[in-house]
């Protein structure tokens, strides 16, 4: 398993292993011990190797207080650190805007089990899309999906952050972004921009037959 692998070093005690070894078995677990005892790590690391490898596969984390919500997004992120995936993680609470409510909605994994397959999984060329401030590649995306999801203006979520897409190089296959704090967000784009520039008009003469 390769996320596992990538994460062995953060098991430090053997009720983590022995409970990581229950859920990748396919076993349900319960983890009841103190405070800041490594919990998060127990269900984290199953959730993130499910995601990665199940295009169809989904999570809900449910937590009491918001507070824990934040602190658990936060480490969830932290494990996803340096992993080869990008996958659309957020909040949905009393606090969530109209915006971020609309966005989780339309990017979660919760639809039908055909919209997770791409017929154009093979595409050889794709476009990075690069932060621009620490020349980090976020992602690579297929050159057909491109112009709808990271065209100039749009606005992509990666990872729990919010970034703003600056230009789009046809040449070099690379889109700029930057990190932006926005309180509002795009959807994917769904139609093609068609410009007539040129061409000449042609009248027909038809028969009419009155009858």
């Amino acid at each position: 398993m390769e996320m596992v692998e990538h994460l062995r070093k953060g098991i430090g005690s053997r009720g983590q292993a022995e409970s990581l070894q229950a859920s990748f078995s396919g076993k349900g677990i319960i983890v009841a011990t103190m405070t800041s005892s490594g919990k998060s790590l127990c269900y984290n690391l199953p959730v993130l190797e499910e995601l990665s490898h199940n295009l169809l596969s989904c999570a809900l984390y449910l937590f009491p207080t918001k507070a824990i919500t934040q602190d658990q997004l936060r480490s969830l992120l932290v494990s996803m650190k340096g992993l080869d995936v990008c996958l659309n993680i957020g909040v949905y609470d009393g606090d969530t805007s109209q915006e971020d409510r609309m966005w989780l909605r339309d990017n979660a994994r919760l639809k039908k089990p055909s919209h997770a397959v791409s017929i154009r999984a093979i595409e050889a060329e794709k476009y990075k899309v690069v932060d621009k401030t620490s020349n980090e590649v976020l992602k690579e995306i297929e050159e057909s999906k491109a112009f709808f999801l990271v065209y100039e203006g749009a606005v992509y979520m990666h990872q729990g952050k919010t970034y703003l897409m600056n230009s789009l190089d046809l040449s070099g296959k690379v889109v700029l972004c930057q990190e932006a704090y926005l309180k509002y967000y795009t959807k994917t784009r769904d139609y093609t921009d068609i410009h007539v520039i040129g061409g000449d008009i042609v009248r027909l003469s038809l028969p009419i037959h009155l009858i």
